[in-house]
């Protein structure tokens, strides 16, 4: 880290001294200390000197006095005597200590004066090492420039030996560069001659590629335009089938409609009167001829407003939780918190129900039943964290679905039945197959499932509802959520329309909202005043042909809106929360359950 090597001694003899003079202050303070005791003993000598020739005079003086006879001073005189002994004792000891200190004190002083003696030295050798180090700086010095003169003196004797030889063989060289530089030049004509021709045959054939290319692309941009035509074509002549679809769906369902009401009207004996058509449906076609594609009228003139309560239930010895129809319409099921889920018989009239069966071995409350599409078998979601099937026939369990962690609110058949969708509080879907019987798929919603929708007119498709405000949509082949509709509240519960694409979500915002599964959008919020959803399990349905939403409120309160209109209606019969509600797949009738055991039935 030195420049040279006079820093280096420099730094050196500085270190040297600085160690130096550390060691003689350490190796002196032990001599200072020496030095001060020795000048208190000498101070405590001479004190004692004084106190003896006292005491000797003290000594005399008693010899005075003993001659007069005094006894007193006699005793005074032995006292001092033995104080003269001691004192004397400790003049020894002093006299000895000193003795003592002062051959310390010379050794000390002969180190010290050996340690000035090392130093001078010391001092000595870095100067000489000093004065050696500014001779071999020069001589180094000295020998630099002696090599760089060599140096340089050689590359003069290369040089000029360079230039002898270059000269020497000069006129070698331009003879025979002259004659290889004709040469090569020669070649280099013949060489770029051959190098333009084959430039302007690759230039020809670009020009012929680019033409074709460009006939290509033109081609390519004229089937683009025939496919997006076509690709048009095709989506039209779709949606002219799915209304053609549609438009027989709904002729079907309103002519089964109209068999039930004559079938109602005979049985209450008004057969031979006359029923008016219904419109739209069998008695009235007017509405065949309309122009495909047109959107479908929510006008349903079979449907009934639910106005009058004509009888009710004690469904359960505690609070009811879920109720449904049978699609054939011939059973009403009922769930409660005693675990049981009870069938009850509607009869032909759809003006009595009385008790089927009832149906045992759940663990928890019941919180949502769904018959299959033959209404011989009934599926239950329980808060014992699994769901049940169970036979109407036998009355046994057929199935067990066990597999969540907490408690399962909803369970729904697919399209083939052989398929069930269960949604759970532990923030998964599980798809199981009753036909195989293996280890059921998980979906990971990441947040806790109300209520989900699978079944006729969804395919693959399952459509579930969280308390994180959002309406999912999952492909049952893949597990993947492949849509997510952002509502304004917690969501309740779902319903489906599949003949119009539409979802009904109930949310614990106050509000239900419609929402267009092919726009993936809300396109209507219904809301009343004094309606207020106070559960997380809290259910609305559409009536069948989807002219009305009925959903119950907290206090007792069953709220029908129209769909075209947004009119409101309501009426309070039940005196607790209503939990859920459903109309008959006829239309006719109409169920709705409260917390306190009771289920209310309406009719127009």
């Amino acid at each position: 880290q030195f420049k040279n090597r006079a820093e280096y001694m420099d730094a050196l003899s500085g270190q040297i001294l600085q160690r130096l003079r550390l060691r003689t202050q350490r190796e002196t303070r032990g001599y200072k200390e020496l030095i001060a005791a020795y000048g208190y003993l000498e101070s405590q000598l001479e004190q004692s000197r004084k106190k003896i020739s006292w005491l000797e005079y003290e000594k005399e003086k008693p010899k005075k006095d003993t001659e007069n006879g005094s006894e007193v001073e006699d005793t005074a005189l032995k006292a001092k005597l033995e104080e003269l002994k001691v004192i004397q004792y400790e003049l020894n000891d002093a006299i000895k200590k000193k003795a003592e200190y002062a051959d310390k004190v010379c050794s000390q002083a002969d180190a010290l004066k050996k340690m000035e003696e090392d130093l001078g030295l010391s001092q000595t050798r870095c100067n000489e090492l000093e004065t050696l180090n500014k001779a071999l700086q020069e001589k180094l010095t000295t020998a630099e420039e002696i090599v760089t003169v060599l140096s340089r003196t050689s590359e003069v004797i290369a040089y000029s030996s360079s230039c002898h030889i270059w000269a020497y063989s000069s006129y070698h060289i331009w003879a025979y560069s002259s004659y290889h530089i004709w040469a090569y030049s020669s070649n280099c004509h013949i060489w770029f001659s051959a190098l333009w021709s084959r430039l302007q045959a690759i230039m020809g054939e670009h020009q012929s590629l680019q033409a074709l290319y460009n006939s290509q692309q033109a081609k390519f941009k004229g089937m683009e335009r025939d496919l997006a035509h076509l690709t048009q074509q095709v989506l039209e002549h779709k949606m002219k089938e799915a209304e053609d679809l549609n438009n027989e769906t709904s002729v079907s369902k309103k002519l089964l409609q109209l068999t039930r009401l004559k079938e109602l009207q005979e049985s209450v004996g008004i057969g031979n009167k006359k029923v008016p058509p219904l419109k739209g449906g069998v008695g009235d076609m007017s509405g065949a001829n309309e122009k495909l594609g047109a959107t479908p009228s929510f006008v349903d003139d079979v449907v009934i407003y639910p106005a009058t309560p004509f009888d009710s239930l004690e469904a359960h010895d505690v609070e009811v939780s879920a109720l449904c129809f049978s699609p054939d319409g011939n059973y009403l099921a009922t769930g409660g918190g005693d675990k049981m889920v009870k069938v009850w018989n509607v009869k032909q009239d759809l003006r009595t129900v009385d008790s089927r069966c009832t149906l045992s071995g759940s663990g928890g409350s019941i919180m949502s039943l769904q018959f299959d599409q033959s209404s011989g078998v009934i599926l239950a979601a329980s808060q014992d964290n699994t769901a049940r099937i169970w036979g109407l026939q036998d009355q046994r369990t057929k199935h067990t679905l066990s597999g969540h962690s907490n408690k399962v609110l909803a369970a729904k058949f697919l399209e083939d039945n052989y398929k069930v969708v269960t949604g759970s509080h532990d923030s998964t879907l599980k798809l199981w197959d009753l036909q195989r019987g293996m280890n059921p798929k998980t979906f990971l919603a990441i947040s806790r499932c109300n209520d989900v929708i699978a079944g006729r007119g969804m395919g693959s498709t399952i459509i579930s509802g969280h308390l994180d405000q959002k309406v999912r949509l999952w492909d049952a082949r893949s597990g993947n959520a492949n849509e997510e509709i952002m509502l304004e509240g917690k969501i309740t519960s779902l319903d489906h329309l599949p003949e119009r694409q539409l979802l009904l979500a109930c949310c614990r915002d106050n509000t239900i909202r419609l929402i267009d599964l092919r726009q993936k959008s809300v396109v209507n919020t219904f809301t009343a005043e004094g309606f207020n959803v106070s559960l997380d399990w809290s259910r609305a349905c559409f009536s069948p042909e989807g002219k009305y939403i009925a959903a119950g409120s907290h206090d007792g309160t069953v709220f029908v809106w129209e769909v075209a209109t947004g009119k409101v209606r309501s009426k309070k019969e039940h005196s607790s929360v209503v939990v859920s509600c459903s109309w008959h797949p006829s239309g006719y009738l109409f169920a709705s359950a409260e917390r306190t055991k009771k289920v209310t039935l309406w009719r127009q």
